[in-house]
């Protein structure tokens, strides 16, 4: 694995369950339209599952949901019996429509033939429940009962869209003499139309690409950041370390750039599909930098002391050396959780008004016209809307910037 650098000083410019399995496991929406969610279920559960009907008992069962997108798709994957060596497994795929839930898991471990319905809904709390029936055993039985969490809740939601007009407080390349170009595309993308593309990576060793959001959120609050990346330029899937993760946090009363830094490195990536890179503040990191003082950083985010703070986060391509010359790639998708409330930053190359409402209110000031420019007022946003035609340009009239 290639060293994290990171000495850019960005402080200049930012500062089934037993025999009864219940196995295969589905959350089923309630008919209709699908409509948005206010809910991230990405998460580690436990799920008690208490038969009335062909069965008696509850069984619990350990659940972890991840890479929901804006359609509310997720993964699931768990098994029996929660918490230890599982004697029955599943993975599977679901949705989040609303408050109700859908997931479809098919085990691959002690009952391969079961399926099982399930429909729920999730709470203002957060908590999921509902009934289930089954299958078991051999896909030919019957039975049925309730479910619900027992442990983990779904977080709400907030997207926001981020342009080149609107950066949504992300501030690119806070070391210009160092930066590399980046501009907005639709060239690619995971969610939305759009994506942050950096651009190839100069043959200055120095040279790298940086994104950085000021967050100032205590620690004890903080769950995880996630992002979607895929490689590009002469980049190979080798080359997934060089999409990395920094987070800066502070003591409580502290007046330093920072008091100890986390890095986290991506596993795997991909020159051909965005990757998914998840890590949780207890997740231990790939590297700690901690400052030549009396106070020695713990192993893990979460370990911080109480009152401290992630001060900002920066995604990075590049390890400002020689290997990384004619290295590219694309961001989107950053969720980052805390306090049960997970952001979403959807970068795009536009953010066009979908109705006039939409320019009202200061609503303007961050909505762009399809070539991504910005508009100059209310009254332009809401002739902009009356009188264009709705479609995407064909190309990228990207916002570019070194």
């Amino acid at each position: 694995m290639r060293k994290i650098r990171s000495k850019l000083d960005l402080s200049k410019t930012l500062m089934a369950l037993v025999a009864l399995a219940l196995p295969a496991v589905m959350f089923v929406t309630a008919g209709g339209a699908s409509a948005a969610t206010p809910w991230n279920l990405n998460g580690s559960y436990e799920i008690a599952f208490t038969c009335t009907s062909g069965c008696s008992g509850t069984y619990t069962h350990d659940a972890t949901i991840s890479s929901q997108d804006s359609a509310g798709s997720f993964n699931i994957a768990g098994g029996y019996p929660a918490g230890g060596s599982h004697t029955f497994e599943w993975s599977g795929t679901g949705n989040v429509s609303g408050n109700a839930v859908t997931t479809s898991v098919n085990y691959s471990l002690g009952a391969d033939s079961t399926h099982m319905n399930m429909a729920g809904n999730v709470a203002p709390s957060g908590t999921m429940s509902g009934t289930w029936t089954d299958n078991y055993p051999d896909g030919i039985g019957s039975r049925g009962g309730t479910w619900a969490t027992t442990s983990g809740t779904a977080s709400t939601t907030n997207t926001k869209v981020v342009t080149a007009a609107n950066t949504q407080g992300w501030v690119f390349n806070p070391d210009p003499t160092n930066a590399t170009p980046y501009n907005f595309t639709e060239n690619q993308y995971s969610i939305g139309d759009g994506s942050l593309y950096v651009q190839p990576i100069g043959s200055t060793a120095a040279h790298k690409f940086i994104a950085a959001k000021t967050l100032g959120t205590p620690v004890s609050t903080f769950e995880s950041v996630a992002y979607d990346f895929l490689i590009a330029g002469n980049g190979t899937v080798a080359d997934a370390d060089q999409f990395y993760l920094n987070v800066y946090t502070k003591l409580a009363g502290s007046t330093n750039y920072y008091d100890c830094r986390y890095d986290y490195v991506p596993a795997t990536g991909s020159a051909t599909n965005f990757t998914t890179a998840t890590f949780n503040s207890t997740d231990a990191p790939s590297a700690i930098a901690d400052r030549p003082d009396t106070f020695s950083c713990p192993a893990t985010l979460s370990g911080m002391p109480a009152g401290s703070t992630v001060d900002f986060i920066a995604l990075n391509v590049g390890d400002t050396s020689a290997s990384d010359t004619g290295l590219a790639g694309y961001f989107d998708n950053v969720v980052i959780n805390a306090a049960d409330v997970a952001t979403t930053y959807d970068f795009e190359l536009t953010n066009e008004p979908s109705s006039k409402d939409d320019c009202k209110k200061h609503g303007w000031m961050n909505l762009t016209d399809n070539e991504g420019n910005p508009f100059k007022n209310q009254g332009q946003c809401v002739s902009y809307f009356n009188h264009q035609l709705h479609g995407h340009p064909g190309h990228d009239h990207g916002h570019q910037s070194n």
